[in-house]
């Protein structure tokens, strides 16, 4: 393997956003897949890993598979245990969803069937902090609406809105779901 691995040519070598990558540096890690090695940054890596496992499309868990971006094929179990361990290594933190992950011994059903509130949480903070203000201020309306004491006017400014109900949106979201 040692051999294959530092014999084997070096098919990306960039991150995600384009910057060189070297392989010496402590914050990258290199993963071997089909006779290639393919860099990576770990918080490019950490982030990937989050988005495919915390895949929820209308908040319903649907994990993802772990995917190689550039080549798309997903990460053999292997794999997944030695970046589990490098990010382990070099974070200060690993993240919950991976760490659970990694308890459920990186199987894809005994992970969602675990941890469908974690999965959950984690893309509602994703949902509310990356989402285009009219969905969020369509969203605030639909909490609104709940309560007929709260009247909001038409003329009101969407940014406003949005940053006033943010926080109270997040438990609506986590309450209906």
């Amino acid at each position: 393997y040692l051999f294959k691995l530092k014999r084997s040519p070096v098919r990306i070598d960039t991150d995600l956003y384009l910057n060189k990558l070297n392989a010496s540096h402590p914050n990258v890690i290199t993963i071997f897949q089909n006779k290639q090695r393919y860099l990576f940054n770990i918080t490019d890596l950490n982030k990937m890993i989050e988005t495919a496992l915390c895949n929820s499309p209308y908040f319903i868990s649907e994990p993802l598979p772990v995917k190689n971006p550039y080549n798309n094929l997903p990460f053999s179990k292997s794999e997944l245990y030695n970046i589990y361990f490098q990010i382990s290594d070099k974070l200060i933190r690993t993240p919950d969803v991976i760490y659970q992950f990694f308890r459920s011994n990186f199987n894809m059903t005994t992970f969602q069937r675990d941890n469908l509130c974690l999965i959950r949480e984690k893309y509602i903070n994703r949902f509310i902090d990356n989402e285009e203000p009219a969905t969020l201020v369509d969203y605030i309306n639909d909490m609104l609406s709940h309560n007929m004491k709260i009247k909001v006017d038409i003329e009101f400014p969407d940014s406003d809105l949005i940053r006033i109900f943010k926080p109270y949106l997040r438990l609506y979201l986590n309450w209906k779901y």
